[in-house]
């Protein structure tokens, strides 16, 4: 499934659990609404029917995102499986609406770019040829600038950079990379410190002791992160307390240490990674703010720079000719 069909079937499945609808008779019911996963939905009915749990099924049945499976498994086995679809619901609904403000505020600067390419493209092969030309023909005298700007068009090593960095992002999507990504990298990163924070509260208020849920985020989707988290688990096993894990595992801000550390001492940890959601959540904000406010008059400033300091380096000799005429 992908991620929209992903939301829209646990939503349906979450609304139909809510109805007190056995979990049998509600895949039975998707059947006939959703004939495109309708052999997914068979698969899942018939497991149930042999008497798996749902996690079992979901996973027989070939979905494979391991992380929600464990969260349902966890769930079934503590009798809060409603509510654990509603917090994962919501969950997606969170990761789609902080993706749908990113791709908002890289469209603009993406439109731009493209139109400076475009003007890029149409100053290094008509204005500079033009201008070349009249230096031809009125015998003007080119000086160092003018001769480096006529003999090597800068619009090939910009063409050939940006190609270079085109391809280094998607080798880094290819390996999952995400939070080295130019730029996007820090906001994905923070993205998923917010909803890992957010599930572990969630966990945690539900009455899952700490080791079981650090347990379920060792399939989570990010490899950065599951190996930091993996370094957490081995301080708590090690006897650390978890703040002390967390700041021993390194990548955390002090204040998000000093919110467990606090809630710790209060025997209140949910409440102490409720105030770390709520942390990643703001900074995310001002992240996406930020970046939407400097990346469009970076661009816009970069290729103005560009295209004037060749026109105007092109047409000084012009305008000294004409002032000795």
């Amino acid at each position: 499934m992908k991620d929209k069909e992903m939301r829209e079937f646990l939503w349906d499945l979450y609304y139909l659990v809510e109805a007190n609808v056995p979990i049998k008779e509600a895949f039975e019911t998707m059947i006939d609404t959703n004939k495109k996963h309708n052999e997914f939905y068979i698969k899942v009915v018939d497991s149930l029917a042999e008497g798996a749990t749902l996690a079992d099924g979901l996973k027989e049945a070939g979905f494979n995102n391991s992380y929600y499976i464990n969260l349902i498994d966890i769930s079934e086995k503590g009798s809060f499986l409603k509510e654990m679809l509603y917090d994962i619901c919501n969950l997606l609904e969170e990761q789609e609406k902080i993706k749908s403000l990113l791709k908002s505020s890289l469209i603009y600067p993406a439109i731009l770019m493209i139109f400076a390419l475009i003007t890029m493209v149409f100053t290094f092969t008509y204005v500079i040829p033009s201008v070349s030309n009249i230096y031809t023909v009125l015998g003007v005298e080119q000086n160092i600038a003018v001769k480096v700007i006529l003999r090597i068009n800068i619009l090939y090593p910009v063409l050939m950079g940006l190609g270079l960095f085109i391809t280094h992002t998607y080798f880094k999507i290819k390996r999952e990379d995400y939070h080295r990504i130019f730029l996007v990298g820090s906001l994905i990163q923070n993205l998923d410190k917010f909803l890992y924070y957010k599930m572990l509260t969630n966990l945690l208020h539900r009455g899952i002791p700490l080791y079981q849920a650090l347990e379920i985020f060792s399939d989570y989707p990010r490899k950065q992160l599951t190996k930091l988290w993996a370094t957490i688990k081995e301080g708590l096993y090690s006897g650390m307390t978890f703040n002390k894990a967390v700041e021993n595992a390194g990548g955390e801000s002090p204040l998000v240490i000093n919110f467990i550390k606090i809630s710790e001492q209060g025997d209140d940890l949910a409440s102490g990674t409720k105030r770390c959601e709520v942390f990643y959540q703001k900074s995310l904000e001002k992240k996406l703010l930020y970046f939407s406010k400097v990346f469009e008059p970076m661009v816009i400033a970069v290729v103005g720079i560009t295209v004037t300091t060749v026109v105007l380096t092109l047409l000084l000799p012009l305008y000294q000719l004409f002032q000795n005429m």
